[in-house]
């Protein structure tokens, strides 16, 4: 028997206020199709506890993560970042947003 492959995507039901995950392998560039036409995202699998997820990465977090460990996303596989969300305006509406930043290591 094979299984529907429904990806998990990290959203907002997916931690409480602040959660820390780990990337868990190369990011991808998805195409999506959004109310103002296809758009091209940035999606990294990313762990948090024992459940993997899709993150869909927005520019902020793209520019600090890239900050921290360089542009090539290959180098990012097994670092860790912190999640938090917050509601903004976006489009006339409310919409909560996930935003990561790098965790540093610890020497």
């Amino acid at each position: 028997m094979t299984e529907v492959l429904i990806p998990n995507y990290l959203n907002e039901k997916s931690f409480d206020n602040e959660a820390v995950g780990t990337i868990v392998r190369e990011a991808s560039i998805a195409e999506i199709v959004a109310a103002m036409g296809t758009k091209r995202v940035l999606q990294i699998p990313v762990k948090i506890g024992d459940t993997e997820f899709i993150w869909t990465v927005n520019k902020s977090s793209q520019k600090r993560l890239a900050d921290a460990w360089g542009r090539e996303t290959a180098n990012w596989e097994g670092h860790k970042v912190r999640f938090t969300k917050a509601k903004q305006q976006a489009f006339g509406k409310e919409v909560t947003v996930i935003s990561g930043y790098p965790v540093a290591v610890s020497p």
